[in-house]
């Protein structure tokens, strides 16, 4: 298939005559400012003429392209200087081929070409040095007036090794939660035929399960978070119910081992609409950091209780104190007091909380009266439309 139709049904195939490019390159070229800002962007810029044809890049540009010295690809068009696949499918060049139709470049640039700015992703299967490569780019496209003349400013961002990343995480989180169901499901079969003397070992065994799978969901869940692929599903949801269920949880967790956990005798049982599976994530990611924060003996207390008229309150409190440099950086993502590798407990607290609960998390933390940390979340999720400003 060669894609060979008539270039009008897409992007015209006129071309700017050498001689006018030189000049376009040349005015360009003499913009010491301009060369200086271009530089210092981290993505790849083309500057093209209203022809779609190339008249000024930059270095990072000139290395996407494969090539030292860029004016070598004045009066190419994209595809053509980054070598696509399909840009001699057509005489008229890239963007004239029916495969241009869906490419996310292209329609970046016509969109600037409509004055629209516009950003598209872009897979480009291309062909360097022999071999074939596959790239992901995210395109950006706006209309540029420079000495009286219509260009266009082009950014081209690499997102090949993102996407693969996305896709391998994928495949592991999918692959290690049906490798854990298998060893619960044996363990489930142990259980119903283990003596009494390996009761114990078992019971621990599968406690340890839950808590790895635990760990392993947590994960995927705050991953599909910061990707904005989390799905949210609301339901009526009680405060004393999810309080109780989580205290049970948490009473029995390592963390609580000569510590106490309660449901403070004031809280408040208030019905209303959120997603339980990320309020219980939310909660139980507090509880836990409580929990971790006291010594032996020392008490956490959650409560719950009615914030005005459209907004139910969870406090989780516990007697210790965070120093002052702990307070400042406490919904950093990756800041941890617990060692390299740590530091995600808190800022998912928030994100998930803002993003996809649709509220607000704050805290007090003094010797008077220890660390309370609340989340204040509305009664009816659907009722919002933007999440509810974040407290400090």
């Amino acid at each position: 298939m060669t894609g060979k139709i008539p270039f009008k049904e897409f992007s015209a195939g006129d071309r700017t005559p050498i001689e006018v490019i030189m000049r376009q390159a040349n005015d360009f070229k003499r913009n010491t400012a301009l060369h200086g800002v271009l530089e210092n962007i981290l993505n790849a810029i083309l500057i093209l003429n209203k022809n779609r044809q190339i008249v000024y890049m930059n270095s990072r540009a000139a290395k996407l392209m494969n090539v030292e010295d860029y004016e070598v690809l004045l009066g190419l068009r994209p595809g053509e200087a980054i070598q696509c696949t399909h840009a001699k499918d057509s005489e008229y060049g890239c963007g004239t081929t029916v495969f241009c139709k869906e490419c996310g470049a292209n329609k970046a640039i016509q969109d600037g070409f409509n004055r629209t700015p516009s950003v598209q992703e872009c897979r480009i299967t291309r062909i360097v040095d022999g071999e074939i490569q596959a790239l992901e780019l995210l395109v950006i496209s706006s209309e540029y007036i420079y000495n009286n003349e219509q260009f266009y400013i082009v950014s081209l961002a690499d997102i090949s090794h993102e996407k693969r990343r996305r896709a391998l995480e994928r495949i592991f989180f999918h692959d290690v939660l049906n490798t854990a169901s298998g060893l619960s499901g044996a363990i489930e079969m142990l259980k119903m035929s283990a003596s009494a003397e390996i009761m114990e070992p078992v019971q621990l065994a599968e406690m340890a399960l839950n808590e790895l799978i635990d760990q392993i969901q947590s994960q995927r869940q705050l991953i599909q978070a910061e990707n904005n692929e989390l799905t949210v599903s609301i339901s009526l949801t009680n405060t004393i119910a999810e309080l109780t269920r989580l205290v049970n949880i948490y009473t029995r967790h390592p963390v609580c081992i000569d510590k106490h956990l309660k449901l403070s005798s004031e809280s408040e049982s208030i019905d209303f609409y959120t997603d339980r599976v990320i309020l219980g994530r939310v909660l139980g990611n507090l509880i836990k950091n409580a929990l971790e924060a006291s010594t032996r003996g020392e008490t956490v207390t959650v409560k719950s209780e009615k914030k005005g008229d459209a907004y139910v309150c969870f406090k989780v409190h516990n007697p210790a104190v965070m120093p002052e440099n702990v307070q400042l950086q406490i919904f950093n993502r990756s800041f941890t007091t617990k060692g390299v590798g740590r530091g995600l407990g808190t800022y998912s607290v928030k994100l998930l909380t803002t993003r996809y609960l649709k509220g607000s998390v704050s805290f007090i933390s003094n010797k008077e009266s220890g660390t309370t940390f609340e989340i204040s979340l509305p009664l009816n999720i659907q009722s919002i439309s933007d999440p509810k400003p974040t407290d400090s």
